[in-house]
């Protein structure tokens, strides 16, 4: 009976792994994320009450034509521009070509980048996209609040990249 315990919690366990791999979270909410213009965005920085929210926002990631630093088991902070190219923020994103990731060759362009989305769907430097992530904010910042833009420091969790409808 142990044993059929064990092989019982070993195949579940294989099985949630292989889930969570393939994007399968039954915990992730089922409601679309908000889209957001980015001045909203900017003022949603500014309040408190923002945190734990679920936004979406428009526009297409970019690099500089500088070399960057892409660090292994670290994400890289990619520009997020909007449609007339300014800048919105910065987010951390994965490098590799898999879901929710991007690739740049060792020397490159911004032409060269590519964004993959949820689906592993490659997307080139000037697509517009959707990024859809919760708003977390850093209670522990110094300081908290930029006392020149009222903003609070924040991070992006559960960073999303989705095809534009």
């Amino acid at each position: 009976m142990k044993k059929i315990l064990q092989y019982g919690l070993t195949i579940l366990g294989v099985a949630a792994i292989v889930l969570w791999q393939t994007g399968y979270n039954p915990f992730a909410s089922k409601t679309e994320a908000e889209v957001v213009s980015p001045n909203v965005f900017k003022e949603m920085k500014k309040q408190t009450e923002s945190d734990g929210k679920r936004i979406a926002l428009i526009g297409t990631f970019s690099v500089s034509n500088s070399d960057i630093t892409i660090n292994l088991g670290q994400p890289t902070s990619l520009m997020f521009e909007d449609e007339n190219n300014n800048h919105i923020d910065f987010f951390k994103v994965w490098n590799g070509n898999g879901k929710n990731e991007f690739s740049l060759p060792t020397t490159f362009t911004p032409k060269d980048l590519k964004v993959y989305d949820n689906e592993g769907k490659e997307h080139r430097y000037n697509e517009k996209i959707k990024i859809s992530f919760t708003l977390k904010r850093i209670k522990e910042a110094e300081p908290e609040k930029d006392p020149n833009t009222g903003e609070y420091a924040w991070e992006w969790e559960q960073l999303r990249i989705d095809p534009l409808k």
